[in-house]
Protein backbone atom coordinates (compact mmCIF):
# COMPACT_ATOMS: atom_id res chain seq x y z
CA UNK A 1 0.00 0.00 0.00
CA UNK A 2 1.44 3.17 -0.97
CA UNK A 3 1.19 6.45 1.07
CA UNK A 4 0.58 9.48 -1.27
CA UNK A 5 2.37 12.57 0.27
CA UNK A 6 1.98 15.75 -1.78
CA UNK A 7 5.03 18.71 -2.16
CA UNK A 8 5.21 21.82 -4.05
CA UNK A 9 7.32 25.10 -4.93
CA UNK A 10 6.30 28.30 -6.03
CA UNK A 11 6.16 28.21 -10.12
CA UNK A 12 6.07 24.27 -9.41
CA UNK A 13 2.54 22.16 -10.20
CA UNK A 14 2.13 20.10 -6.96
CA UNK A 15 3.61 16.03 -7.00
CA UNK A 16 2.62 13.43 -4.98
CA UNK A 17 5.24 11.55 -3.85
CA UNK A 18 4.27 7.70 -2.64
CA UNK A 19 6.17 6.35 0.13
CA UNK A 20 6.15 2.34 0.87
CA UNK A 21 4.80 1.22 4.90
CA UNK A 22 6.95 -1.52 4.53
CA UNK A 23 10.20 0.85 4.46
CA UNK A 24 8.50 2.68 6.96
CA UNK A 25 7.99 -0.45 9.26
CA UNK A 26 12.06 -1.63 8.01
CA UNK A 27 13.14 1.96 9.70
CA UNK A 28 11.31 1.38 12.72
CA UNK A 29 12.88 -1.91 13.42
CA UNK A 30 16.30 -0.89 12.57
CA UNK A 31 16.20 1.74 14.91
CA UNK A 32 14.97 -0.87 17.84
CA UNK A 33 18.04 -3.17 17.00
CA UNK A 34 19.80 -0.28 17.56
CA UNK A 35 19.10 0.71 20.40
CA UNK A 36 19.03 -3.16 21.78
CA UNK A 37 22.79 -3.50 20.62
CA UNK A 38 23.65 -0.21 22.20
CA UNK A 39 22.53 -1.73 25.44
CA UNK A 40 23.54 -5.02 25.24
CA UNK A 41 27.03 -2.97 24.82
CA UNK A 42 26.73 -1.07 27.83
CA UNK A 43 25.92 -3.65 29.85
CA UNK A 44 28.97 -6.19 28.98
CA UNK A 45 31.24 -3.09 29.20
CA UNK A 46 29.35 -1.76 32.53
CA UNK A 47 30.94 -2.66 35.80
CA UNK A 48 33.00 -1.29 38.72
CA UNK A 49 36.23 -2.19 41.06
CA UNK A 50 35.74 -1.55 44.50
CA UNK A 51 38.56 -0.85 47.24
CA UNK A 52 39.10 0.60 50.46
CA UNK A 53 39.93 4.22 50.09
CA UNK A 54 42.55 4.13 52.79
CA UNK A 55 44.09 0.92 54.17
CA UNK A 56 46.41 0.57 56.94
CA UNK A 57 50.04 -0.44 56.22
CA UNK A 58 50.60 -4.34 56.62
CA UNK A 59 46.54 -5.03 56.30
CA UNK A 60 44.80 -7.80 54.77
CA UNK A 61 43.41 -5.85 52.07
CA UNK A 62 40.09 -7.22 49.47
CA UNK A 63 39.39 -5.46 45.69
CA UNK A 64 35.95 -6.64 44.47
CA UNK A 65 35.59 -6.11 40.60
CA UNK A 66 31.84 -6.74 38.96
CA UNK A 67 31.05 -6.86 35.58
CA UNK A 68 28.32 -6.80 33.11
CA UNK A 69 26.92 -9.85 31.23
CA UNK A 70 29.20 -12.50 28.89
CA UNK A 71 32.00 -12.01 31.32
CA UNK A 72 33.96 -14.40 30.37
CA UNK A 73 37.50 -13.90 32.62
CA UNK A 74 38.97 -11.26 35.09
CA UNK A 75 42.47 -9.97 35.15
CA UNK A 76 43.71 -7.89 38.10
CA UNK A 77 47.15 -5.65 37.74
CA UNK A 78 49.16 -3.62 40.10
CA UNK A 79 49.76 -0.16 40.11
CA UNK A 80 52.75 -0.59 38.78
CA UNK A 81 51.44 -2.31 36.20
CA UNK A 82 52.08 -5.86 36.86
CA UNK A 83 49.66 -8.78 36.92
CA UNK A 84 48.11 -9.80 40.01
CA UNK A 85 45.77 -12.70 38.69
CA UNK A 86 43.77 -13.85 36.45
CA UNK A 87 40.37 -15.61 36.62
CA UNK A 88 38.11 -17.74 34.85
CA UNK A 89 34.69 -16.87 35.39
CA UNK A 90 33.25 -19.46 33.21
CA UNK A 91 34.95 -22.22 34.53
CA UNK A 92 35.36 -20.57 38.31
CA UNK A 93 39.36 -20.87 38.45
CA UNK A 94 41.74 -18.43 39.52
CA UNK A 95 45.34 -18.17 38.40
CA UNK A 96 47.30 -16.32 41.23
CA UNK A 97 50.74 -14.50 40.77
CA UNK A 98 52.85 -13.79 43.60
CA UNK A 99 51.14 -13.75 47.50
CA UNK A 100 47.89 -12.59 45.96
CA UNK A 101 45.13 -14.49 46.00
CA UNK A 102 41.64 -14.16 43.66
CA UNK A 103 38.52 -15.89 43.82
CA UNK A 104 35.49 -16.54 41.60
CA UNK A 105 32.16 -15.19 43.32
CA UNK A 106 29.95 -15.90 40.52
CA UNK A 107 30.10 -15.92 36.53
CA UNK A 108 30.15 -11.75 36.37
CA UNK A 109 32.24 -11.01 39.83
CA UNK A 110 35.29 -11.93 41.36
CA UNK A 111 37.57 -11.11 44.51
CA UNK A 112 41.44 -10.23 44.92
CA UNK A 113 43.17 -10.40 47.96
CA UNK A 114 46.56 -8.28 49.15
CA UNK A 115 47.69 -10.57 52.19
CA UNK A 116 50.07 -7.49 53.57
CA UNK A 117 49.60 -4.58 52.16
CA UNK A 118 52.70 -2.54 51.18
CA UNK A 119 53.90 1.03 50.04
CA UNK A 120 53.84 -0.53 46.86
CA UNK A 121 50.61 -1.22 46.96
CA UNK A 122 49.43 2.35 47.00
CA UNK A 123 47.71 3.87 43.35
CA UNK A 124 45.75 2.41 40.80
CA UNK A 125 44.40 -1.16 41.00
CA UNK A 126 42.63 -2.35 37.55
CA UNK A 127 40.64 -4.82 36.78
CA UNK A 128 40.63 -5.99 32.51
CA UNK A 129 37.65 -7.63 31.28
CA UNK A 130 38.56 -10.43 28.50
CA UNK A 131 42.21 -9.25 27.79
CA UNK A 132 40.35 -6.71 25.13
CA UNK A 133 38.80 -4.29 27.40
CA UNK A 134 39.82 -0.43 26.56
CA UNK A 135 38.74 0.96 29.34
CA UNK A 136 39.32 -1.12 32.78
CA UNK A 137 38.08 -0.05 35.62
CA UNK A 138 40.52 0.97 37.89
CA UNK A 139 40.19 2.05 41.95
CA UNK A 140 42.77 3.97 43.94
CA UNK A 141 44.37 2.66 47.22
CA UNK A 142 45.73 5.10 49.60
CA UNK A 143 47.98 3.70 52.13
CA UNK A 144 48.80 5.03 55.73
CA UNK A 145 50.64 4.12 58.94
CA UNK A 146 49.26 5.05 61.60
CA UNK A 147 51.29 7.02 64.06
CA UNK A 148 52.35 6.85 67.99
CA UNK A 149 52.99 9.36 69.95
CA UNK A 150 54.41 11.73 73.15
CA UNK A 151 53.70 15.15 74.26
CA UNK A 152 56.08 17.12 76.57
CA UNK A 153 56.76 20.10 77.77
CA UNK A 154 59.14 22.21 80.80
CA UNK A 155 56.40 24.10 81.61
CA UNK A 156 53.11 22.84 84.49
CA UNK A 157 50.61 22.15 81.96
CA UNK A 158 48.01 21.45 85.01
CA UNK A 159 47.78 25.19 86.16
CA UNK A 160 48.25 27.19 83.25
CA UNK A 161 46.86 30.77 82.75
CA UNK A 162 45.41 32.68 80.29
CA UNK A 163 47.96 34.97 78.33
CA UNK A 164 50.96 32.57 79.10
CA UNK A 165 52.87 31.10 76.39
CA UNK A 166 53.37 27.41 76.16
CA UNK A 167 55.62 25.04 74.36
CA UNK A 168 55.25 21.78 73.91
CA UNK A 169 57.67 18.98 71.74
CA UNK A 170 55.65 16.74 70.14
CA UNK A 171 57.11 12.77 69.55
CA UNK A 172 55.74 11.20 66.13
CA UNK A 173 56.58 8.29 65.67
CA UNK A 174 56.42 5.36 62.65
CA UNK A 175 54.24 6.81 60.78
CA UNK A 176 53.38 6.95 56.74
CA UNK A 177 50.91 7.97 53.89
CA UNK A 178 51.52 7.42 50.19
CA UNK A 179 49.92 10.45 49.82
CA UNK A 180 50.56 14.16 51.33
CA UNK A 181 50.29 13.88 55.21
CA UNK A 182 49.68 16.69 57.70
CA UNK A 183 49.94 16.02 61.65
CA UNK A 184 48.94 18.84 64.22
CA UNK A 185 48.34 19.10 67.51
CA UNK A 186 44.64 20.17 68.57
CA UNK A 187 44.90 21.62 72.21
CA UNK A 188 40.98 22.51 73.46
CA UNK A 189 39.46 23.96 70.35
CA UNK A 190 42.79 24.22 68.73
CA UNK A 191 44.89 22.67 66.18
CA UNK A 192 48.07 23.61 64.55
CA UNK A 193 49.88 21.95 61.89
CA UNK A 194 53.43 21.65 62.59
CA UNK A 195 54.00 18.82 60.21
CA UNK A 196 52.74 18.85 56.14
CA UNK A 197 54.91 16.92 54.27
CA UNK A 198 55.49 13.72 51.61
CA UNK A 199 57.07 11.00 52.73
CA UNK A 200 58.34 7.98 50.66
CA UNK A 201 58.88 5.64 53.90
CA UNK A 202 57.88 5.11 57.50
CA UNK A 203 59.11 7.63 59.68
CA UNK A 204 59.47 9.32 62.83
CA UNK A 205 59.50 13.56 63.74
CA UNK A 206 59.86 15.31 66.22
CA UNK A 207 58.86 19.02 66.47
CA UNK A 208 58.21 21.89 68.83
CA UNK A 209 55.00 23.85 68.90
CA UNK A 210 54.92 27.54 71.10
CA UNK A 211 51.67 29.33 71.51
CA UNK A 212 50.32 31.84 73.87
CA UNK A 213 47.04 30.69 75.66
CA UNK A 214 43.58 31.80 75.26
CA UNK A 215 40.61 30.28 76.74
CA UNK A 216 39.97 27.98 73.67
CA UNK A 217 43.21 25.82 74.43
CA UNK A 218 42.12 24.86 77.44
CA UNK A 219 40.71 20.71 77.19
CA UNK A 220 42.27 17.67 75.91
CA UNK A 221 45.47 17.27 73.66
CA UNK A 222 45.49 14.83 71.04
CA UNK A 223 47.68 14.42 67.94
CA UNK A 224 45.64 15.02 64.78
CA UNK A 225 46.70 12.66 61.78
CA UNK A 226 45.58 13.21 58.27
CA UNK A 227 46.29 11.05 55.33
CA UNK A 228 44.35 11.77 52.19
CA UNK A 229 40.61 12.51 52.81
CA UNK A 230 40.57 10.59 56.42
CA UNK A 231 41.60 12.26 59.47
CA UNK A 232 41.53 10.71 63.00
CA UNK A 233 42.95 12.22 66.72
CA UNK A 234 45.35 10.34 68.31
CA UNK A 235 45.70 10.28 72.15
CA UNK A 236 49.70 10.19 73.37
CA UNK A 237 51.53 9.69 75.98
CA UNK A 238 52.66 12.26 78.12
CA UNK A 239 50.53 15.62 77.96
CA UNK A 240 46.81 14.58 77.76
CA UNK A 241 44.85 18.06 78.61
CA UNK A 242 45.63 21.56 79.40
CA UNK A 243 44.58 22.67 82.71
CA UNK A 244 43.65 26.45 83.92
CA UNK A 245 45.41 26.96 87.12
CA UNK A 246 43.93 29.83 89.73
CA UNK A 247 44.75 33.33 89.92
CA UNK A 248 45.23 35.35 92.54
CA UNK A 249 42.82 38.34 92.79
CA UNK A 250 43.55 41.47 93.00
CA UNK A 251 42.00 44.46 94.79
CA UNK A 252 42.45 48.07 94.68
CA UNK A 253 40.68 49.33 97.61
CA UNK A 254 43.13 50.24 99.97
CA UNK A 255 43.72 48.34 103.34
CA UNK A 256 43.45 49.97 107.18
CA UNK A 257 46.18 49.74 109.19
CA UNK A 258 46.20 47.06 111.79
CA UNK A 259 44.53 47.55 115.33
CA UNK A 260 42.48 50.62 114.06
CA UNK A 261 39.32 50.12 114.10
CA UNK A 262 36.94 50.28 111.17
CA UNK A 263 33.17 52.25 111.04
CA UNK A 264 31.38 49.00 112.45
CA UNK A 265 33.57 48.63 115.60
CA UNK A 266 35.80 45.77 114.39
CA UNK A 267 39.22 45.72 113.92
CA UNK A 268 40.98 44.56 110.15
CA UNK A 269 44.34 43.60 109.53
CA UNK A 270 45.02 43.57 105.88
CA UNK A 271 47.52 40.30 106.89
CA UNK A 272 44.59 38.06 107.85
CA UNK A 273 44.54 34.38 106.47
CA UNK A 274 41.59 32.75 105.06
CA UNK A 275 40.02 29.45 106.93
CA UNK A 276 42.40 27.20 104.45
CA UNK A 277 45.22 29.49 104.64
CA UNK A 278 45.65 29.35 108.80
CA UNK A 279 44.80 25.89 108.75
CA UNK A 280 48.50 24.48 107.84
CA UNK A 281 50.30 27.22 109.94
CA UNK A 282 47.90 25.98 112.92
CA UNK A 283 49.00 22.28 112.79
CA UNK A 284 52.32 23.06 112.11
CA UNK A 285 53.11 25.13 114.83
CA UNK A 286 50.90 22.32 116.86
CA UNK A 287 52.72 19.56 115.88
CA UNK A 288 56.55 21.68 116.78
CA UNK A 289 55.08 22.06 119.82
CA UNK A 290 54.37 18.52 120.61
CA UNK A 291 57.63 17.49 119.42
CA UNK A 292 59.78 20.53 121.76
CA UNK A 293 57.24 19.00 124.67
CA UNK A 294 57.92 15.27 123.91
CA UNK A 295 61.91 15.64 123.74
CA UNK A 296 62.28 18.28 126.97
CA UNK A 297 60.45 14.78 128.62
CA UNK A 298 62.61 12.45 127.13
CA UNK A 299 65.84 14.52 128.14
CA UNK A 300 64.92 15.44 131.76
CA UNK A 301 64.32 11.94 132.12
CA UNK A 302 67.05 10.63 130.69
CA UNK A 303 68.97 12.83 133.29
CA UNK A 304 67.16 11.65 135.80
CA UNK A 305 67.82 8.22 135.40
CA UNK A 306 71.49 8.95 134.82
CA UNK A 307 71.81 10.86 138.14
CA UNK A 308 69.86 8.28 140.21
CA UNK A 309 72.23 5.71 138.75
CA UNK A 310 75.33 7.78 139.64
CA UNK A 311 74.24 7.91 143.25
CA UNK A 312 73.32 4.46 143.61
CA UNK A 313 76.78 3.26 142.30
CA UNK A 314 78.23 6.27 145.00
CA UNK A 315 76.45 4.50 147.57
CA UNK A 316 77.39 1.15 146.96
CA UNK A 317 80.51 2.00 146.76
CA UNK A 318 80.03 3.64 150.60
CA UNK A 319 78.88 0.35 151.44
CA UNK A 320 81.72 -1.59 150.36
CA UNK A 321 84.51 0.45 151.64
CA UNK A 322 82.22 0.57 155.17
CA UNK A 323 82.22 -3.20 155.23
CA UNK A 324 85.85 -3.06 154.42
CA UNK A 325 87.18 -1.03 157.17
CA UNK A 326 85.23 -3.37 159.85
CA UNK A 327 86.83 -6.37 158.62
CA UNK A 328 90.15 -4.45 159.15
CA UNK A 329 88.99 -3.59 162.75
CA UNK A 330 88.09 -6.83 163.80
CA UNK A 331 91.26 -7.82 162.30
CA UNK A 332 93.22 -5.91 164.39
CA UNK A 333 91.53 -6.36 167.42
CA UNK A 334 92.10 -10.51 167.41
Amino acid sequence: MMMPVSSGSSGCVGVKMFVSKSTSLYATRMYGSVLLYLVVVVSYNSGELLCPEIAELGSTVNLKCIKGIATRAHSYSTPIGTAAATCDLSNRYCINLGDFTASVLNESSSFLTIPHLLETHAGDWACVVDADDPNPDTCNVTVQKSPSCRITSPQNTRALIVGEELSLTVYVRSFYCSESVIIGVKTGNITSHPIKETVTKVTNSTENVTFHMTASHFGNVTLVFSCGTKNQHVLCEGIQSLVEGKQANITTTPTQPTGHPTTDGQDTDSSQCGVEGCIIPIVLAVFLYVVVVVVVVFIIKFVCKRRKNREEHRNKENEDDTEASALRQEEDTQ
